[in-house]
């Protein structure tokens, strides 16, 4: 059996609130050891109502940092992949354009000047 009363007085008052928010899941053991130690922190309802609300905002402010962060580095590796593409696609050129260079000048060596007499 579960010493309910040993566990919540490890708990921090924000793990509290957030099993103040789901009390209803509890055994009747265990809302009675919560209980005794909302009482034993001089911790009511409405300090449980505030954490909780303080969570949420907390939790939707990160949830916003994130998703600005992960937006931000997808713009990031969309530059960088267009601009590695650019760069593969100008070498290929350089060297299509290099090979097709090599292969019209062995294939027309370029001939000496005549030299006329007059």
């Amino acid at each position: 059996m579960t010493d309910f009363a040993k566990v919540y007085r490890d708990y921090s008052n924000d793990e509290l609130a957030r099993l103040a928010a789901d009390i209803s899941s509890l055994t009747e053991d265990a809302k009675t050891a919560f209980a005794a130690e909302a009482n034993r922190r001089g911790l009511a309802s409405s300090d449980f109502a505030n954490l909780s609300r303080e969570q949420a905002e907390y939790a939707a402010s990160v949830d916003k940092q994130w998703r600005e962060l992960r937006r931000e580095d997808a713009r990031k590796l969309g530059r960088r992949f267009v601009f590695r593409l650019a760069l593969g696609i100008v070498g290929t050129l350089l060297a299509i354009g290099g090979a097709f260079l090599a292969t019209n000048y062995q294939s027309h060596p370029t001939e000496p000047a005549s030299t006329s007499q007059h």
